[in-house]
């Protein structure tokens, strides 16, 4: 391996006594090389008497910069204790002090380091690997063959001191570049190419940075898994490590902040689990140019991969070629991240704008699990077989088709959009000349007819057209039928989200505050919130009208409030005629007044503007 060799030439050249020149290390961006400098080497070295110098060279602008770099990295000694190093601070402050007069270019540094022998505790120098990262990068202000005309004289021709420069060689700026190759051959002895290192092993070093017990560190543990992420991160061709930690960082924040949920999730797949989250984050990372992107896009849609049965039956249009380019660009170059794959909205989300609604994530993390993880109910399987068909033999295409009618009599595991994809699949093909059995539609219809009313799911692989189009037969009846159980399962949300906000001492977050706010008074008049919640208790009853400034700001201006006049008058009504109410305390009585006189004042003034 790349890794292995260039740790035994660097070896050879460190343990050679008279060398007159440096190496250079040169690689992509993202190749690895500061890591493997900071690891591989690093680690290599410490059995050894060589130690390492490390500077980054990045926005160099002088010489007298360099030298004090060079100085407080060769006196920092982490080993030491804190006494010792205070104390090896202060001397090296006394030592750098001078340095803003100014050093001379050119002047030898190491009899400046040997003048500072106390100060550096007798550091050999000539056991020390000096490491100059970033060459690149350097300023354009200081001159590139100054920098390296002071390693030269400095470091290589004094006392063969080991020197290397790490660089990648193809972002040298063009007046930078023709004066390294003027100079290169009278300083670079040998150049070592860094590729991309070994994946699992550079996957088990980032698992080190994390706590061991974390989510992130023992699904990274195995060695299977590291496998297969490389497996994935290689057909993708991204190589570059500085991408691949940022993705594991921002996936070990995700799994941090829904730790507590996620202990909700069987352990046997919570790594199946992760794997797909993964997967999910890395292609939101790379399609939204790191989250750069300001929209927040639907993955779930590519799912149905309807565009395969567009293709078959000649139906192709923007939005499936469109789909099309996506799976060819992500799905398709690798089977393991094609077998492991759904889009979460939460990661989308947090990819984009850095925070999770656990909640939501919750609910999206269960679905996946009893829908994709636990045992698959059998019609969704053959479901699953139908929306591949260009992979059946004829006779198997009709059993999976002949199994499904059968057993959508009983079955309670589809979800509204896939009977909706079924029968907008079916009519399809059929349409296509390919037969089917008799009086399929009425299955169809009848079961979906019987099911619907239980469903709760609206927005899973919808194929696309299904609502746009009119594809003939009973599928308008359905779209209707579909419409009507939405609408109803709209409203039993708001009111499950109404009474929860007074459950909660009328407190919710700012979202659920702003889509209840329309019908916020309408519903409290027809689910008896009135009684159970807001005549609770006095505390109650004087919360409310504040509740009602911090929903509604100024309610005689605010629109959501005056829309609502006739039932804001009808609450009113309510509370003053609540059965719960006692005569004989005052104070409930006071607040009772206090509160219908403030809503009516608001509602009054609203309406005359």
């Amino acid at each position: 391996m790349t890794v292995v060799t260039n740790i035994e030439k660097i070896k050879k050249y460190i343990e050679t006594d008279a060398t007159t020149y440096a190496l250079l290390l040169d690689g992509e961006w993202g190749s690895g090389k500061t890591y493997f400098l900071r690891n591989t080497l690093s680690e290599e070295l410490s059995s050894s008497e060589f130690s390492m110098c490390y500077i980054s060279l990045n926005g160099l602008s002088d010489l007298d910069e360099l030298k004090k770099m060079v100085l407080f990295e060769l006196m920092s000694d982490r080993e030491k204790t804190v006494t010792k190093y205070a104390n090896l601070t202060g001397r090296m402050l006394e030592v750098t002090s001078s340095l803003h007069v100014g050093l001379r270019v050119g002047s030898n540094i190491a009899k400046e380091f040997s003048s500072m022998e106390k100060a550096i505790e007798r550091k050999k120098l000539e056991n020390i690997l000096f490491c100059f990262d970033d060459f690149e990068r350097i300023s354009d202000k200081l001159l590139v063959d100054e920098f390296l005309g002071f390693i030269n004289s400095n470091f290589i021709e004094f006392d063969n001191i080991k020197v290397i420069i790490v660089a990648n060689q193809s972002k040298l700026k063009k007046n930078h570049k023709d004066i390294f190759l003027e100079n290169k051959e009278k300083i670079i002895g040998r150049t070592l190419k860094q590729e991309f290192p070994d994946l699992p092993e550079i996957l088990d070093g980032f698992s080190t940075s994390f706590n061991q017990d974390s989510l992130i560190a023992k699904w990274l543990k195995p060695l299977e898994k590291r496998q297969e992420i490389a497996s994935v991160l290689e057909d993708f061709k991204i190589f570059n490590l500085r991408q691949i930690r940022i993705v594991i960082g921002i996936l070990n924040e995700i799994l941090t902040e829904l730790e507590e949920d996620l202990k909700e999730v069987d352990e046997e797949f919570i790594s199946e689990l992760i794997s797909v989250m993964f997967n999910n984050l890395l292609v939101v990372y790379l399609d939204t140019d790191a989250g750069n992107q300001e929209n927040f896009k639907d993955y779930k849609f590519v799912l149905d991969r309807s565009y395969q049965i567009a293709e078959a039956f000649g139906l192709m249009d923007e939005t499936n070629e469109s789909m099309k380019k996506f799976f060819e660009e992500y799905h398709e170059k690798n089977t393991y991240f094609n077998e492991n794959i759904y889009y979460f909205d939460f990661i989308t989300i947090y990819v984009l704008d850095a925070r999770i609604n656990s909640d939501d994530a919750t609910i999206e993390i269960k679905a996946y699990v009893n829908k994709y993880l636990k045992e698959v109910d059998p019609i969704v399987n053959n479901y699953e077989k139908i929306k591949r068909f260009q992979h059946l033999d004829k006779e198997e295409f009709h059993k999976v088709i002949a199994e499904l009618l059968e057993m959508l009599a009983t079955e309670n595991a589809l979800t509204i959009n896939q009977y909706l994809y079924l029968y907008y699949f079916l009519i399809t093909i059929e349409s296509k000349g390919i037969q089917l059995q008799d009086k399929w539609e009425d299955t169809v219809f009848n079961n979906y007819n019987r099911r619907i009313s239980s469903m709760t799911i609206f927005s899973d692989d919808v194929p696309e057209g299904a609502y746009r189009k009119e594809i003939g037969g009973r599928f308008s009846e359905m779209r209707n039928l579909y419409f009507n159980a939405e609408k109803e399962y709209r409203k039993e949300e708001l009111n499950r989200k109404v009474k929860e906000w007074f459950e909660n001492g009328y407190s919710s977050e700012k979202e659920v505050e702003f889509e209840i706010s329309d019908t916020l008074f309408s519903r409290a008049n027809s689910l008896g919130v009135i009684d159970d919640y807001v005549m609770k208790s006095n505390k109650n009853l004087a919360s409310f009208m504040f509740a009602v400034k911090r929903m509604y700001g100024e309610p005689s201006s605010n629109p959501h409030f005056n829309k609502q006049k006739d039932e804001i008058v009808k609450f009113c009504e309510n509370i003053s005629n609540s059965r719960v109410i006692d005569e004989d305390d005052p104070i409930q009585k006071y607040n009772i007044n206090e509160l219908v006189d403030f809503l009516k004042a608001n509602i009054d003034n609203g309406s005359s503007e």
